[in-house]
């Protein structure tokens, strides 16, 4: 997953990389303030979604995605991404190696 933390551009704000590389985390919100997000930290998720293999179907799903909805997921051979939204927190994506 680092290699993607690099190659996406992703900051430390907004992404982490577990240390045994397992999962990459990106949040659009990481301060939980409200009606805020980060345009850098979805253009990270749209690359990610792309380097990992993901349709861009799956970028269209995450954009749709409702407080209510709660956590969804999506998986390819290699990766499952698990995310949540809500309006005063943001987009949070876990990728995680399978």
């Amino acid at each position: 997953m680092q290699s993607v933390y690099d190659s996406v551009g992703c900051t430390s704000t907004y992404c982490e990389v577990a240390s045994d590389g397992s999962y990459l985390e990106i949040d659009t919100n990481p301060y939980d303030i409200d009606d805020y997000y980060s345009s850098s930290a979805i253009e990270y998720i749209e690359k990610a979604n792309l380097e990992l293999g993901f349709t861009e179907a799956l970028y269209s799903k995450m954009g749709k995605t409702r407080a209510l909805d709660g956590t969804l997921t999506d998986e390819n051979d290699k990766v499952k991404a698990s995310w949540t939204y809500h309006p005063d927190k943001g987009l949070r994506v876990t990728y995680e190696v399978k």
